[in-house]
């Protein structure tokens, strides 16, 4: 009877021992890397909507995108229209505005490359200067073209034989060659900005009586 008993529970053990192998091998294997058995990874299509816009700027909030600094030349404009006649022909490109500290009191226009140039010094405030030797003594108002090698500017030569001169007993020039007027619209040292226009101006050459004829307007920002 005991060897009956015996051997039930055998056969017993081997069924269990058969269905526990079974079970087993029915379940899933475990990660090849040892890793938890989590689900995909792989981003869904919100993740990668979030990870494109983390590289735009115009996805990012108002107060941390970076800021607009206009557009890429950004400079001053510099606006030459001027017709010239008689002795000087500058070249009005390749400008440059020179204001203080560059040139200090004075504003200029200047042709970087040919270093011609147009330079104002006003020394009267005046809004309108009619341009005489008269008034540049009295004034101290100077203009000058730079060209063709020479300075002209708003006094007349007196060292030129049959050319104007100056009176002492009056302290006027007879035979004046300067003339025309220039309206001042702008003319700020400080900004660096002038807008100005020439109106029949007449100059002189500072070494020869050559003469420089000018008309037109001259706009120019820092």
């Amino acid at each position: 009877m005991f060897a009956r008993s015996l051997g039930g529970l055998v056969a017993l053990g081997l069924v269990m021992g058969c269905t526990a192998l079974k079970e087993a091998q029915s379940a899933d294997p475990p990660p090849a890397d040892g890793g938890s058995d989590s689900a995909d990874e792989t981003p869904s299509a919100g993740e990668d909507a979030s990870r494109e816009d983390a590289g735009d700027a115009s996805a990012l909030p108002a107060d941390s995108r970076p800021p607009d600094t206009g557009p890429a030349d950004g400079g001053a404009p510099i606006e030459v229209n001027l017709t010239t006649a008689g002795a000087c022909s500058p070249q009005w490109a390749n400008l440059a505005l020179h204001a203080p500290p560059q040139t200090p009191g004075s504003l200029s226009v200047i042709n970087t490359v040919t270093l011609e140039r147009i330079t104002l010094i006003r020394r009267s405030q005046k809004s309108t200067l009619i341009l005489s030797s008269d008034a540049h003594k009295a004034d101290d108002d100077t203009l000058q073209i730079l060209s063709n090698g020479q300075l002209f500017y708003n006094q007349c030569n007196v060292s030129v034989t049959g050319g104007c001169a100056y009176i002492p007993s009056t302290q006027k020039y007879v035979n004046d060659t300067i003339e025309g007027t220039v309206h001042i619209t702008t003319y700020d040292l400080v900004a660096g900005a002038m807008d100005i226009e020439f109106v029949g101006v007449v100059l002189q050459s500072a070494t020869t009586a050559d003469l420089c004829r000018v008309s037109g307007t001259v706009r120019a920002r820092r």
